[in-house]
């Protein structure tokens, strides 16, 4: 998974959201 910023903690639904 590709983490951003905030979504270091929500790798999985972070990094598809704050991507």
């Amino acid at each position: 998974v590709i983490i951003y910023s905030p979504a270091r903690t929500a790798t999985q639904q972070g990094s598809e959201k704050v991507g």
